[in-house]
């Protein structure tokens, strides 16, 4: 008998989802800003065996605010053989404690770096700039050749009126990358 009532349950919950769907289609969020991601300070060149420090400027341009959770720094090689963490090491200064933290390459990626963790402003509210503090060394094992850089300042994030609020909207986000050349 549980069974039975199980399977009705199920059926009835999968008749309410049907019929749900066009009330949910309805309330697809649309899009309420944009959050806009500047590299600043990478040099034309690089020579192997020195680091360069990074300011990631970021700013968002919604009505609301916006709380960011994770971010992730994208550096990809011109030979897409060469894995783009071989001799790289990326750190982040965290924005509250000043502390330098290094990040690693993503699982199964050879050119994505994720962070998350660290003490980000709490709310970026409307045109509100913020920056993240980023240090690359390329070691002497570095690929050597060109490269480009490009940062996602909101990989994961929240969009909240004044109140607090939660909004069902999306923010689209604008990297600008930067190309440069490691010798």
């Amino acid at each position: 008998m549980r069974k039975i009532q199980a399977g009705l349950g199920g059926a009835l919950a999968a008749a309410l989802t049907v019929v749900a769907i066009p009330a949910a289609h309805a309330a697809t969020p649309a899009y309420v800003g944009t959050v806009n991601t500047y590299v600043n300070g990478m040099p034309a060149t690089v020579e192997r065996g020195t680091t360069v420090d990074l300011t990631i400027w970021y700013r968002e341009s919604s009505a609301y605010n916006v709380i960011p959770f994770g971010s992730a720094l994208s550096l990809a090689a011109d030979d897409l053989r060469q894995p783009g963490y071989r001799g790289v090491t990326v750190s982040v200064q965290d924005p509250v404690t000043g502390k330098w933290n290094v990040v690693r390459s993503a699982a199964g990626s050879n050119d994505g770096y994720y962070f998350s963790g660290y003490s980000q402003p709490k709310v970026l509210h409307p045109a509100y700039f913020a920056h993240l503090n980023i240090r690359i060394s390329f070691s002497k094992a570095a690929y050597a050749g060109r490269w480009e850089a490009s940062m996602d300042a909101t990989t994961a994030y929240g969009v909240f009126n004044a109140r607090g609020q939660a909004v069902s909207g999306y923010m689209r986000l604008e990297n600008r990358a930067v190309d440069f050349t490691v010798k």
